[in-house]
């Protein structure tokens, strides 16, 4: 029987070759990882972390309109749902390029970012 990894590519894909595949995957088809990734993690997934994470990279794109922070929708699709449902954004279900962050979720996103991606002295 073959490797799950022969089955889902090419095996003269090299690494690279197998990023840029998956950027372009993730980008096009967000919320549908390819199969060999799932197949590859052999860990479950702390999906509050990723959760973190997606909050804390929301903060680079976040932008004040009349008053409300903002950000750019450009992440996971699961992970935006599990933030909605904590309340730390609005609706991700809409035509919308945006979501509003609520105050809770700016001041988390801002913490977060700080905590995760800042240098450290």
């Amino acid at each position: 029987m073959k490797s799950a990894r022969s089955i889902a590519r090419p095996a003269s894909m090299n690494h690279l070759d197998a990023g840029l595949a998956t950027a372009v995957c993730l980008n096009v088809m967000r919320h549908v990882p390819p199969r060999w990734i799932e197949k590859e993690i052999s860990m479950k997934m702390d999906t509050d972390k990723i959760d973190d994470a997606v909050l804390a990279l929301l903060y680079l794109t976040t932008f004040e309109d009349r008053g409300a922070f903002g950000a750019w929708k450009g992440h996971d699709w699961d992970a935006l749902d599990r933030l909605h449902a904590k309340g730390m954004i609005s609706n991700p279900k809409t035509r919308a390029k945006s979501v509003a962050l609520s105050e809770e979720g700016a001041r988390r996103s801002k913490e977060l970012f700080e905590k995760l991606f800042s240098k450290k002295r």
